[in-house]
């Protein structure tokens, strides 16, 4: 019964339609497939990601709770000037240098001090002006400063003088 049907089909072409119709099915449940697959890789890839940035900063938290500033001398060759820069100051870090980053919005997410330029008719030299005539006026309100350098939320003293000493051209 079904074998005569199939070859019946096959003579008048009704079976090419079904062939050609489950073929594309199995196409389409292998791209979702690879899909799938790519998309639980990527997952996987920020979640690992995620964890090396937190295991990280858990790291320097502890460290600069328990002073100490002293690494061994194989980690010392490790260290670089890299090591050294951080996007938010801790209690009791000492700021050296501010240092201007252009970086993908994401990549800057752990920053404290950040600004988002977008395409438009004001030009890159004035915006950057009044980003840091900006950042320069909230500095003088009262309240925003925390002199002790306790609050990491509020500007610090150094941060202010690091910020005037900026120059739209840097």
């Amino acid at each position: 019964d079904e074998d005569d049907r199939a070859a019946a089909e096959a003579l008048i072409g009704a079976a090419a339609g079904r062939q050609k119709t489950e073929a594309e099915a199995k196409a389409r449940a292998e791209r979702e497939a690879q899909a799938a697959a790519q998309k639980e890789r990527r997952r996987a890839q920020h979640q690992k990601q995620q964890k090396a940035t937190a295991e990280h900063e858990e790291i320097r938290r502890l460290m600069h709770e328990e002073g100490v500033e002293l690494l061994e001398a194989d980690e010392a060759e490790k260290a670089t000037a890299l090591d050294g820069l951080v996007g938010t100051p801790l209690v009791g870090d000492e700021i050296v240098e501010a240092i201007p980053v252009c970086a993908p919005w994401n990549a800057l997410g752990r920053f404290k001090y950040k600004v988002k330029f977008q395409p438009g008719p004001v030009k890159k030299g004035k915006a950057v002006k009044e980003v840091l005539e900006r950042w320069k006026l909230v500095a003088t309100k009262k309240g925003v400063v925390d002199e002790r350098a306790q609050d990491s939320e509020r500007m610090w003293p150094r941060e202010v003088e690091l910020i005037k000493a900026f120059k739209p051209e840097e």
